[in-house]
């Protein structure tokens, strides 16, 4: 499998890379975009057409581009899959309620081929992450090897958009769907974020709303720990200050844990808006980066993981907008640190939720977590 990753800052640099890579490599069959909300989605698909590349992508809140990051641009990666062992497909929400969009996703991913693996990128404002999971999880079983990520805005927190040459959805979700016995996709996900404090219970929540922990008003509960939300409902600082800050660590039966980022308060009721669904029942301790040592525990993480997979052909990162936020600038040396295990073309983007396992788990939805992805020709053996 041939790869390369391209960057554009415009509509006309972006036609100019591809037709470039397209001369070199003709057979080159598939881009895999990331791109600010800033372009025009419609002018993107057109320029893929015309290239006879298909197209996968979403809208980014920041764009990576092998070793390092850029903002209001875009990132592809462009791949020469081999004939027949990969499947893009759209579902929209229309009617349905998020879980039940999923199983139909699901119940399309199960007609593909008999043993598949599927990258997928959901809208990421307006829809419970965790039944897009549970919906697949009910049609293709706990096991399903399912990676990905939300689309995002810029934190505008308005709309987002999942896209293929055949169809753009700003509720919906978009499928690259690959015949593992001709490509495999290996994926991990990992946080670095340290659990701090006693384990608490959430006793009343619907869905991301948090109402009540331990019995007790769910905002009089984080205001006692942690003081106060610094403005978080005051837009985009305060949204990267808090979130960034000091998610719930759920733990899981299997001993696993996901993170869930607090966006902001609200004070009639005393809730907590997260950015991910929670239980009644769950227990969770909250957590805080542990500084920047996050940086190298995390690309040490992936060190345990690239002895795994040694035989990769390129790669696709999907790390939350929360860790650019608590990060800042120093964001790059963990992408950095990723990218030299393998030195393979990688594309990716800051994303509003990650999907993926944890070592040892199953897939699951993740926030504040740096996801990467693996493709592998299976020909290499």
């Amino acid at each position: 499998m041939n790869a390369t990753s391209i960057r554009a800052a415009s509509l006309a640099e972006l036609q100019t890379s591809l037709a470039k890579a397209k001369h070199k490599n003709p057979s080159l069959n598939i881009g895999i975009l990331f791109c600010s909300i800033d372009f025009s989605i419609e002018k993107i698909r057109n320029i893929f057409t015309d290239t006879e590349i298909a197209l996968f992508g979403c809208t980014s809140s920041g764009e990576i581009h092998d070793d390092y990051y850029v903002e209001h641009q875009m990132t592809c990666l462009l791949l020469d899959l081999p004939k027949g062992s990969f499947q893009i497909v759209g579902q929209a929400r229309q009617e349905k309620s998020t879980y039940e969009m999923a199983q139909a996703a699901g119940q399309k991913i199960k007609n593909t081929f008999a043993d598949q693996s599927v990258l997928l990128l959901a809208q990421g404002v307006g829809a419970n992450a965790d039944e897009i999971v549970n919906g697949m999880k009910e049609k293709l079983g706990d096991q399903v090897q399912l990676y990905g990520g939300l689309a995002g805005d810029n934190l505008a927190l308005k709309e987002t958009f999942v896209f293929s040459n055949q169809a753009c959805y700003s509720d919906g979700l978009m499928m690259l769907i690959l015949d593992n016995t001709q490509v495999r996709l290996s994926g991990f996900a990992t946080s670095g974020w340290e659990a701090i404090g006693v384990l608490h219970q959430v006793t009343k929540a619907t869905d991301n709303v948090l109402y009540e922990i331990d019995g007790e008003p769910a905002l009089n509960v984080f205001l006692k720990y942690f003081g106060s939300f610094d403005d978080a409902d005051k837009g985009l600082d305060g949204v990267k200050n808090v979130s960034a800050q000091y998610p719930l660590q759920i733990l899981r039966p299997d001993g696993s844990y996901v993170l869930r980022s607090p966006l902001f308060g609200v004070e009639e009721d005393k809730s907590l808006v997260l950015a991910g669904g929670v239980k009644e029942g769950d227990r969770f301790r909250f957590s805080i980066s542990p500084g920047f040592e996050v940086i190298d525990q995390t690309v040490q993480e992936f060190g345990h993981f690239k002895a795994e997979v040694k035989a990769v052909d390129a790669m696709i990162l999907f790390s939350c907008i929360g860790r650019l936020g608590a990060l800042g600038p120093l964001m790059e040396d963990e992408i950095k640190g990723i990218h030299q295990y393998w030195n393979k073309p990688m594309a990716g983007f800051f994303s509003y939720g990650e999907i993926g396992a944890t070592k040892g788990a199953t897939c699951d939805f993740h926030n504040e977590t740096c996801t990467l992805v693996t493709f592998t020709d299976c020909s290499h053996g």
